[in-house]
């Protein structure tokens, strides 16, 4: 038996090729990526938008007190556990307080103010965040 050469074969076994060099380099980004991203989005902090009130219309009613149609607005991007909306028609203000507002949506409510109240206007006096 020959002892001598062997061809047709191929020894690369210590040597990556260019494909295999590539896709590490992918694959290294990709991850690196995915971790730059969970990061920045654990040092997020949600916007500090305040939500708002607008009147949607009045009412007369019977009694001829005025029924006010509130709408509240949450831009933010967390919800709120209450909000109470006042208007200046009278003192003390009358209010409405809504719980569980998600983040950016809207409700509506009705607060009444007395007789001859015209264009008022409301606001949101607090809100507690979720």
């Amino acid at each position: 038996m020959d002892g001598g050469d062997r061809t047709g074969g191929s020894s690369d076994e210590g040597e990556t090729s260019t494909t295999q060099k590539v896709v590490m380099a992918v694959s290294i980004l990709f991850t690196l990526s995915l971790v730059a991203y969970g990061a920045a989005q654990m040092a997020a902090t949600p916007s500090g938008v305040a939500p708002s009130a607008t009147v949607v219309g009045t009412d007369t009613m019977p009694n001829d007190e005025v029924a006010v149609s509130v709408r509240l607005r949450n831009p933010g991007d967390v919800g709120l556990v209450s909000v109470t909306v006042e208007a200046d028609c009278a003192r003390p203000p009358p209010s409405v307080q809504l719980t569980y507002v998600p983040a950016s949506t809207r409700r509506q409510a009705t607060l009444v103010c007395p007789a001859g109240t015209t264009d008022p206007n409301v606001s949101v006096a607090n809100w507690v965040m979720a």
